[in-house]
């Protein structure tokens, strides 16, 4: 910016003093600017609780990612049957929707893990001291709340976040309100994340997935109310009455509304307006034109701010695009929930299994490296899609029997010998078709 003495102009754009075009105090767009306005505890809440597209926004993404479930890697079968009854016990998948959720309503969220090793919940985890993980405990930013004291390691894990938190239960929790853990024995799950300055400025917490969607979401909410508001409103009648005005300037309102009821009484039973040689009635409609296109224009701007959801799941509405089936929408929105798996979700898993493991009851203290996470598909074919893609793989088996490269017992193994259709096919080393009959 740069001032003349008259007015600032932007230099870092298109500039017109003579026709005002970036010209402040001429052109209007110049006193527009963004804002941040993150929304607090009550606003969050009560836009999550009470708008069904806010409710979707914040559920769909954790319900999605968590909903295939997942399967354990890297470990003996029996050891993962350990595991996976821990999972069962501590209600792991549902704990960590929940926490997600509240992450994504507040801008953060904590599952803090209640474990045995000690009584003294300031001090780090030791998971080698750990014989039982007791429960997990979703808690809101505002339940776990930053104590004043910063990690400033920067070879630590933990650095630029807190080092302990205080716990603030809501409802109140007698003698433990106010004490403090340690980050360690908290799975931190952030919301939207922020520029550095923000951060701090947010108590060391991310921002809701509401806030960026709140102005599309209001505008989404009282557009269609105002819609519905207008259909109430789409026939008005107009009566026109003598000395209507004398009537209620003599104070006889009371002839007046009479009168109004016996129309309305005649139209009732007669289904017609009975009224007086004086009288006249006439009916004008409210026109709708545009109308639908400008909802339609709404309920875009608002999926462009939901993170990409599809409008099948957003809006509840019937598929689009690619032959009517919505798969385009659905494909991208996988991807991205995908990616979350891996991103977001994965290493707050690993936190957890590695404490679990641990335990006295498992027995791995240490787990091995080869240890890992694998989300099943979120993608599910349909009996028709799966019905022609094993009629696309037969086909091939069957050039492949024809050019002697396999044999349908090697088909059959392959296909069919596991727990589900499989098109892999594996030749064991050495293993050949036979030769092909020699003709007469």
């Amino acid at each position: 910016m740069k001032t003349n003495g008259l007015a600032s102009i932007l230099h870092d754009g298109w500039a017109n003093i003579l026709t005002g075009l970036g010209v402040l105090g001429k052109d209007k767009r110049m006193a527009s600017e963004a804002v941040w306005r993150p929304l607090g505890e009550a606003d969050a809440e009560a836009l999550y609780a009470g708008s069904d597209i806010a409710g979707k926004i914040v559920d769909i993404l954790p319900e999605d990612a968590l909903r295939e479930g997942y399967d354990l890697k890297g470990l003996d079968p029996k050891q993962v049957k350990k595991i996976d009854g821990e999972r069962v016990r501590l209600n792991v998948d549902a704990k960590f929707e929940e926490a997600w959720k509240w992450a994504r309503t507040y801008g953060g969220a904590g599952l803090l893990m209640v474990a045995d090793d000690t009584d003294d919940l300031t001090t780090p985890l030791n998971p080698a001291r750990v014989t039982t993980v007791k429960a997990l405990i979703p808690l809101t930013r505002y339940e776990i709340v930053y104590t004043g004291s910063v990690e400033d390691d920067i070879t630590n894990p933990n650095f630029g976040k807190p080092r302990t938190y205080q716990f603030n239960p809501k409802g109140g929790a007698g003698q433990k309100t106010g004490m403090q853990i340690h980050h360690s024995r908290v799975i931190r799950f952030d919301g939207v994340p922020l520029p550095p300055r923000l951060f701090v400025q947010n108590n060391y917490w991310g921002d809701s997935v509401l806030t960026r969607c709140y102005n599309a979401i209001r505008n989404y909410d009282s557009s269609f109310d105002a819609a519905a508001l207008a259909l109430q409103d789409f026939r008005v009648g107009v009566f026109k009455l003598k000395n209507l005005t004398q009537l209620v300037a003599n104070g006889e309102d009371a002839k007046v509304i009479k009168r109004l009821q016996i129309i309305q009484q005649a139209k009732s039973v007669a289904r017609a307006i009975v009224i007086d040689e004086n009288e006249s009635w006439e009916e004008k409609s409210t026109t709708f034109a545009g109308i639908p296109d400008i909802l339609g224009k709404m309920k875009e701007r608002l999926q462009a701010a939901a993170e990409r959801m599809p409008h099948t799941k957003l809006f509840g509405d019937s598929p689009t695009g690619m032959g009517a089936t919505g798969r385009h929408e659905e494909v991208n929105w996988y991807d991205h929930v995908s990616s979350r798996q891996e991103q977001y979700l994965k290493p707050r898993l690993l936190q957890l299994y590695r404490i679990v493991a641990a335990q006295k009851s498992v027995g791995l203290p240490l787990l091995p490296e080869e240890f890992d996470l694998a989300f099943r598909p979120l993608w599910q074919m349909d009996e028709k899609e799966i019905a022609e893609i094993r009629a696309k793989q037969s086909e091939t088996d069957q050039r492949y029997v024809d050019m002697t490269v396999l044999d349908p017992q090697e088909i059959r193994e392959a296909r069919f010998a596991g727990e589900t259709y499989s098109m892999e096919t594996k030749v064991e080393e050495g293993s050949a078709p036979p030769p092909p009959p020699e003709v007469q």
